[in-house]
């Protein structure tokens, strides 16, 4: 599996983000490679909560290669 995500902040407290990710989903390592790979993109914005402990309150939206939408909302960053 492979991530990344860039975020930026645009405004004060208020950030965002895109990110990717891919990667396969086995029962045991040789099964990894003749699996399919998976993808997924998204986006969010960051509400910097604290700025003293970096907590941020993340609104993302991510779409994996179907094309089905997620939406979720959380506190704190993921990595």
């Amino acid at each position: 599996m492979v991530q990344a995500e860039y975020r930026a902040v645009f405004w004060n407290r208020f950030g965002a983000t895109v990110f990717s990710g891919i990667g396969a989903v086995s029962l045991d390592v040789e099964g990894l490679f003749d699996e399919s790979v998976h993808f997924t993109v998204g986006a969010g914005v960051r509400f910097m909560l604290s700025k003293q402990d970096h907590i941020n309150l993340r609104l993302d939206v991510a779409a994996n290669e179907e094309g089905a939408f997620f939406p979720y909302l959380t506190v704190l960053e993921a990595f």
